[in-house]
């Protein structure tokens, strides 16, 4: 049996918070996981909560949290923003959670972000199988990485855009969570602004 617990594969988000009563809107997908190599699909919403804090859903196959995020810098229409993001959420029999700074800079309809995070998981066994359905394999245990993203948005829109991001992991006195696969990702998204 083979199951799954990690921590969100996608960013699919900025440094720049939504602003008061705003939202944001995401779908994409992530690229070459799971037994089949195949798309991991995700979707995303924040609320703007103040001007520098957005809370969030994410929902990734079978992995649902949620996570909030502050901006220490906000450049809300051009310019460096930075922020702190903080998650947690669950899968089958199991948790993660997740936190670390964010940075972005928009210019135009451009807008390139970092994000490296902590992540802990702790799946404590495998009762599924989720071969059927393409989902990665994770062996019971607790697992620390970190999680490095670099990726952009292009807005042609002020209420819509589409971004891709690239994921590397680290990691920390564990072995590597996503058993018998790359240690990069790619990940596309389209995103909505209301």
């Amino acid at each position: 049996m083979t199951s799954c617990a990690v921590a969100p594969l996608s960013t699919h988000t900025t440094a720049r918070t939504n602003g008061k009563g705003e939202s944001m809107a995401s779908v994409g997908s992530t690229l070459a996981i799971g037994s089949n190599n195949i798309w991991v699909p995700s979707l995303k919403y924040s609320i703007g909560l103040s001007e520098e804090w957005d809370f969030g859903f994410q929902y990734e196959v079978i992995e649902y949290g949620i996570w909030g995020k502050y901006a220490f810098i906000q450049n809300k229409d051009e310019g460096l923003s930075f922020a702190g993001v903080l998650g947690t959420g669950l899968s089958f029999e199991g948790f993660y959670g997740y936190l670390g700074p964010m940075i972005s800079w928009k210019k135009g309809i451009f807008e390139p972000y970092f994000f490296t995070r902590f992540n802990y998981v702790r799946y404590p066994k495998a009762k599924i199988d989720l071969a059927s359905i393409g989902e990665v394999s994770v062996r019971p245990g607790t697992y620390r990485y970190l999680q490095h993203t670099l990726g952009f948005f292009i807005w042609p829109l002020e209420w819509f855009g589409g971004g891709l991001e690239a994921s590397a992991f680290t990691t920390i006195s564990s072995p590597f969570v996503l058993q018998d696969k790359r240690r990069m990702l790619f990940s596309g998204n389209f995103s909505f602004r209301f």
